[in-house]
């Protein structure tokens, strides 16, 4: 996201410039999007949940997305999950079909409304929370604030609140606020349309079907997107702040999946000076303290997995929902 941003700011200046000079809007470009589940109330926000499956018994299952992942990123995951258990979606403020709140996307502030949403939603409790990426952060401190609503944790390669420092990654550089402004403009002219910084072309075979593609990149092409990602960016420091205060989960049943596939040699900046066996062998150190967490814990290592892959593709995500259910019929009744 870092990057995209970065480029955003090299180009926005001319591309926002050019159109309005020549009265063009490209806004007819954007498809409406059919809302899969419902709109549920939180004070006074519209937050979009999807539930499918049958919970059979067994707790329900609470999928916590990565930074800036619209709730159908886990089409497959949910997909495999529905097959024996009830599995539910949502979209954090400003995400795809939920209302923009103004407040960044932090951990604390998305406990309270992912509360308040289940409450409002009538979904079972104590309910398994399965975390991706920065979600991770988000669920622990879920945990450590309402551990009575929580049946067991599913960390899917989520983000470790020292992770900056361990692996090398720069410091987070603040963006400026005229770059939030900037790109909310160009949004709003429908330019993503033209040109999107923040995607790279189409959507890799086997991560989506192709209706569901489609919900992808409208979702990333439409004029919502510039405040999802202000949103999710204030969110990241404050959520690892939160997220590094909790350091005892006492014994919530915890399963810590890891993708084992680490980046592409050049995807992994100079700045880390690591090789990817280096990178790998520090994310699965950081993997291990995560799962420390709890008293009752296991780790496993998907190898074929990268960081999108275990949570999206068709396939992997067969051996991901077992490492779920498996946490789920070992630790619950």
């Amino acid at each position: 996201m870092k990057k995209a941003l970065k480029v955003a700011g090299l180009l926005l200046a001319v591309l926002i410039v050019l159109p309005i000079l020549a009265g063009l809007t490209l806004k007819g470009l954007a498809k409406e999007m059919p809302v899969p589940g419902r709109l549920i109330d939180v004070d006074g926000l519209k937050i979009h949940i999807n539930c499918t499956g049958q919970a059979n018994g067994q707790p329900p299952i609470i999928i916590e997305s990565g930074m800036g992942s619209p709730s159908f990123s886990f089409y497959w995951l949910q997909k495999q999950l529905s097959k024996t258990n009830k599995v539910c979606t949502y979209d954090r403020p400003g995400l795809v079909w939920s209302d923009v709140s103004g407040l960044p996307n932090d951990a604390g502030t998305i406990s309270d409304l992912l509360h308040s949403l289940t409450e409002n939603a009538g979904v079972e409790k104590p309910f398994v929370l399965a975390a991706h990426s920065f979600g991770g952060l988000i669920a622990r401190v879920y945990a450590d604030k309402y551990p009575e609503d929580v049946a067991g944790l599913a960390f899917l390669d989520v983000s470790h609140p020292d992770q900056n420092d361990r692996m090398g990654f720069p410091d987070e550089e603040a963006v400026p606020e005229w770059l939030f402004t900037a790109f909310d403009v160009y949004a709003s002219l429908g330019l993503l349309h033209v040109f999107n910084p923040t995607v790279d072309g189409e959507m890799p075979e086997g991560l989506m079907p192709p209706e569901i593609g489609e919900q992808f990149m409208a979702y990333f092409n439409g004029s919502k997107l510039p405040a999802a990602v202000k949103a999710e960016y204030l969110g990241y420091g404050l959520s690892l702040d939160a997220a590094r205060q909790v350091t005892n989960l006492g014994d919530i049943p915890i399963v810590v999946v890891v993708a084992g596939e680490a980046p592409l040699a050049e995807d992994i900046p100079a700045v880390m000076n690591k090789t990817p066996e280096q990178f790998m062998a520090t994310a699965l150190e950081l993997q291990k303290e995560i799962a420390a967490l709890s008293s009752v814990s296991e780790l496993f290592v998907v190898p074929e997995a990268d960081h999108g892959t275990l949570v999206m593709d068709k396939d992997i995500t067969i051996k991901t929902a077992e490492y779920i259910r498996r946490l789920i019929q070992k630790n619950t009744h």
